[in-house]
């Protein structure tokens, strides 16, 4: 998770020049950096009825880079399929 944040983030300012031109438009220009970002870890077949304790497992471990990156701990979180297809993370 975090590899591929710090490479995101790296193409985006353009230290990675051959990444940044493979990004989804969606994932591109600066006004990202400024955004809020989510981290959401996508567990397929894990039951709604522990996404709570596992969201919270995934904050405790995340934290110190929570920290770091600005992020808000709301905007990390555990998802399943259904969810992760609600919520918009990947296609239905």
């Amino acid at each position: 998770m975090l590899h591929s944040l710090a490479t995101w983030f790296m193409a985006l300012v353009g230290k990675h020049g051959d990444i940044g031109k493979e990004l989804p438009e969606a994932l591109s220009g600066q006004k990202l950096i400024q955004d809020q970002i989510d981290l959401i870890l996508v567990i397929p077949p894990i039951p709604d009825t522990h996404l709570s304790d596992a969201t919270d497992k995934f904050r405790a471990v995340m934290m110190g880079d929570i920290k770091a990156w600005g992020i808000l701990p709301s905007n990390v979180r555990v998802l399943n399929i259904s969810r992760a297809k609600a919520y918009g993370v990947i296609s239905p």
